[in-house]
């Protein structure tokens, strides 16, 4: 389970993110929508590590994971922008979370073969990033992030930009390696049919406030 207890986020005088607190149940989706600047990607990033948190607490399985560093938190991000290294190849980059964590060169080689054939693309492992489709690239983003086994998935917008028939069947693939995982996710989306598709639970942010003058 992972819980986030009043959770605050700010950036210079702004607060981005104000006593947020929820709970997103072993095995479950929790689906994050909110308008633009509501603070959507600013909670993935404080729930793994990438953003320094005002106050409040992260919790996985009751274990404050608040103060420790991102690598060490069990928890995997994909992003719209897929982040990829592009001087690595595929295999590469599927085994960077993995070599990270210390796995030896053979639990590397049969960890990305396992998740090259999760997402379809069994034949891609010396393929460089930059000849990548767009669906391409974003199934290899998911697979880095599956690789090293997290607790927890964080999805930000990770559909968008996409042609609608690969979105659509990245979505019911998506879906599929995290039923098949029992994994707990957070979706964030601003596309309401892609939160009823995954969500288990869900939660909408207020527009930002205004700072005032």
């Amino acid at each position: 389970m992972l819980k986030v207890n009043n959770l605050c986020v700010s950036y210079t005088d702004q607060q981005i993110v104000s006593g947020l607190s929820f709970e997103v149940p072993t095995a479950t989706t929790l689906t994050i929508t909110g308008p633009s600047g509501a603070g959507k990607s600013t909670v993935l990033k404080a729930i793994c590590g990438l953003v320094r948190t005002s106050s409040g607490s992260v919790f996985i399985d009751n274990r404050d994971i608040t103060q420790l560093p991102t690598h060490r938190r069990g928890i995997g991000l994909v992003t719209q922008t897929n982040d990829l290294f592009p001087h690595l190849t595929v295999a590469q980059n599927i085994a960077f979370g993995l070599r990270m964590n210390g796995a030896s060169n053979r639990e590397m080689s049969d960890r990305v073969r396992e998740m090259l054939n999760v997402v379809g693309l069994a034949n891609f492992a010396d393929r460089d990033i930059n000849s990548l489709s767009g669906g391409e690239a974003r199934r290899i983003a998911l697979a880095r992030s599956l690789a090293p086994s997290p607790k927890i998935l964080l999805l930000d917008e990770p559909f968008t930009g996409l042609d609608d028939e690969i979105r659509i069947s990245l979505m019911y693939q998506t879906k599929a390696i995290l039923a098949s995982s029992s994994m707990t996710s957070i979706l964030v989306t601003h596309d309401h049919s892609e939160a009823e598709f995954f969500s288990t639970s869900a939660l909408s942010l207020p527009p930002p406030v205004e700072p005032s003058l």
